[in-house]
């Protein structure tokens, strides 16, 4: 006699869904583990008793730029870039208004001196790729121009990522960036917080500011994520690590190219969903390494991902591994791969 439309709401505590739902599924886990988090806190007297109900309170959110020492690198950087690309005055220039012209309008507050110039050095990069071969027996002084390149949120994104593996620059912080790295699964959401609340209560209790700047939510979440793959215990685990290791390296090489062709970069890997369709009976050991990461989040599957006009399927890192190895938490950037060198990374045959 049970009603299911009446008598029973289905919460989905993880997406499996494609395209624009999978941006409402973040969105939707979002402000559902904002209020698990606030619930979280409400059972804890030292942040009761502090009047403390908001989790976001806990986590900065402001960006944490780079010393002066450290921008003053970064642009010698990127002036030496300049002159070995071989760029004018002219282009640096146009290159340069076109950065400014995107974080003057962008809706992040992440909009500083050291964004600005990694990502002037991403363009130059690009700019210097799109330009015509110079010929065997032209004029030394012919002034090669390269295509136009375009300054936008991928390439911020990009730029960032730079700045983490280059200078160790924030990047891991605020509850936006927490709820994103749960990968739409409650339990691994609250692991990855737990770290956070317990720093936050330690200061409560020494009666400290008790808001985390963003380099110890960094660290912190780094260090938890390292735990957490460290602890991983389940069948065909070890096969399940090589794999992660393998396909994060991998994402981690493309994703420092230094024309960031990516954008934000890449978390995970793509074969084709005909080769993928395959798997089952032409590489069962695969299939099994694949189910088991799957179920234990260690990564998940993006069916039937249209790319250059063909479909694919994607290996996406969860978020544990994605902060292990210091990658975007934006989905859609993906190494190209072949089905055997799936199954060769996985260290199975078939």
């Amino acid at each position: 006699g049970v009603q299911r439309g009446r008598e029973i709401k289905v919460i989905t505590l993880q997406g499996e869904s494609l395209g624009d739902s999978r941006s409402m599924g973040r969105r939707a886990f979002r402000r559902m583990a904002k209020d698990m988090a606030n619930r979280y806190l409400l059972q804890m007297p030292t942040f009761s008793r502090k009047r403390v109900t908001d989790f976001t309170t806990l986590v900065q959110s402001a960006p944490e730029s780079l010393s002066s020492s450290q921008l003053s690198k970064l642009a010698q950087t990127v002036d030496a870039k300049q002159d070995k690309l071989a760029l004018s005055d002219e282009d640096g220039a146009q290159i340069e208004k076109q950065v400014e012209t995107y974080l003057s309008g962008a809706e992040t507050v992440d909009t500083g001196d050291d964004v600005k110039l990694a990502m002037l050095k991403i363009l130059m990069a690009r700019y210097a790729s799109r330009r015509p071969q110079v010929s065997l027996f032209g004029d030394d002084e012919e002034r090669l121009e390269g295509r136009p390149v375009r300054a936008d949120s991928g390439v911020a994104e990009g730029a960032r990522l730079h700045l983490l593996h280059e200078f160790r620059r924030p990047f891991f912080y605020g509850i936006d960036t927490l709820c994103d790295a749960g990968s739409e699964n409650a339990e691994q959401f609250l692991r990855l917080a737990a770290d956070l609340v317990d720093r936050s209560e330690t200061l409560i209790i020494r009666d400290k500011n008790f808001t985390l700047s963003p380099r110890i939510q960094h660290d912190l979440l780094r260090e938890r994520a390292d735990s957490i793959m460290n602890e991983w215990n389940f069948p065909l685990h070890p096969q399940v690590r090589l794999l992660s290791d393998v396909i994060g390296n991998a994402c981690v090489e493309r994703s420092m190219q230094e024309t960031a062709p990516l954008g934000a970069g890449a978390n995970g890997v793509g074969i084709l969903e005909e080769d993928f369709a395959r798997i089952p009976e032409a590489h069962p050991a695969l299939a099994r390494v694949l189910q088991f990461g799957v179920a234990y989040n260690a990564f998940s599957l993006v069916r039937n991902r249209m790319v250059k006009d063909r479909k694919w399927c994607l290996i996406e890192l969860s978020g544990v591994v994605a902060i292990h190895f210091g990658l975007t938490l934006q989905r859609g950037g993906f190494v190209e791969w072949n089905l055997r060198k799936l199954s060769e990374s996985a260290g199975v045959t078939a």
